[in-house]
């Protein structure tokens, strides 16, 4: 096989490793839900803290490399391969890291999550591929004694570009429609929706129990969250909400945020503390701790002794949080802020953000708030 037809391979590799990196990172970044079958597990494994480096989702590092394959062989095309073959070494040398990464994140998927993601796992194929390739450019280039130049073939990855952005621009948008749908939950799932201790807000007795999955320092969260307050205080007796912690990996002040409101938990000042931590933060996440450790103060307790209690890593609030994730885990959650609409008797609704309110002036609710 000869490095023309090898060039070409790779960019075509490339162009496919692009595709899905982009798909990911568009999941990321416009908080879209890909589809994953019956399971739940492609957000599952995004979400998980291998799924970040640095606090950076691992698909954004995957599209740089991928494009970065794609420019070299590109170039190499215009400048002829064995002018250029260095370009081949740093090629073999990306698919190589890349290729190892992504043996790391499948182990971490398949094995220690036991969860299993189609795109991940494409992903790593086209990688491994990459990396294959690149070894047999670069005998081919040592092997060959004439130039080889190709510049024809920058057709083909410039029409594969377009074909990738198309792709992209179409599925985000019909990904886009499907964030902050509703969907219904199991009842054997449904049973692990509240806690032993909950942190309720309103009548325990009302009929209608909302529990929230959320992020303290997520802006959609500080956007909905008084506006959930407001609709439970404007039907008193008829709804009650239920808070519980999904911390998105990326935001680095969440678990200390989490575990400040878990110490006023305990100190029955847990809705103290939420309202202040939003009305401070107003729709913005901190990277600072001064951020959100007014919040302390202004829920009535002692900052001293909030900031010993995070320094033990063994401190219940941190049990809480995580037994929190696992329930969130197990429950298919995927994105800040999810409720699950409760009524004992009926099935219970699942509703990204926005869509809660969707939900409830469906009649089967109207209902229940007359």
């Amino acid at each position: 096989m000869n490095a023309v037809l090898l060039n070409r391979i790779t960019v075509v590799l490339a162009l496919v490793g692009t595709y899905i990196a982009g798909l990911l990172s568009l999941e990321k970044a416009m908080n879209l839900q890909l589809p994953c079958g019956s399971t739940n597990d492609c957000a599952l494994i995004s979400n998980h803290p291998s799924g970040y480096w640095i606090g950076i989702p691992v698909a954004y590092f995957g599209l740089i490399g991928y494009g970065f394959i794609l420019v070299t062989a590109m170039y190499r095309s215009i400048n002829g391969i064995r002018d250029y073959k260095e370009l081949v070494t740093m090629g073999l040398v990306f698919s190589a890291i890349g290729t190892l990464a992504s043996f790391y994140l499948q182990y971490v998927a398949l094995i220690v999550l036991q969860k299993r993601c189609p795109y991940c796992i494409a992903s790593a194929v086209t990688m491994t591929a990459l990396l294959v390739a690149h070894v047999l450019l670069r005998k081919a280039v040592a092997a060959e004694g004439e130039e080889r130049r190709s510049n024809f073939d920058l057709g083909l990855p410039w029409a594969g570009i377009v074909a990738v952005i198309l792709a992209l621009t179409i599925q985000s948008g019909t990904l886009g429609k499907t964030v902050g749908g509703v969907a219904s939950l199991s009842p054997d799932k449904a049973a692990k929706l509240i806690p032993a201790l909950p942190h309720v807000y309103g009548d325990k007795s009302a009929k209608i129990t909302i529990v929230e999955f959320a992020d303290l320092t997520c802006p959609k969260c500080q956007t909905m969250g008084p506006q959930v307050k407001e609709l439970v205080d404007k039907y008193p007796g008829k709804i009650r909400l239920i808070y519980r912690h999904f911390l998105i990996p990326s935001h680095k002040l969440a678990p200390a945020a989490a575990a400040m409101s878990e110490v006023a938990g305990e100190k029955g000042r847990f809705w103290e503390f939420a309202t202040a931590i939003q009305k401070g933060l107003n729709g913005r996440t901190p990277e600072q701790i001064d951020e959100i450790s007014g919040a302390i103060t202004a829920a009535g307790m002692d900052p001293k002794e909030v900031a010993d209690r995070l320094q033990n890593e063994k401190d219940p609030v941190y049990q809480r949080i995580q037994e929190d994730r696992a329930a969130a885990d197990a429950l298919g959650v995927n994105s800040t802020p999810t409720f699950f609409v409760m009524v004992e008797g009926k099935e219970t609704k699942i509703a990204r953000a926005d869509a809660l309110f969707e939900v409830l002036s469906t009649d089967e609710y109207v209902q229940l708030l007359k």
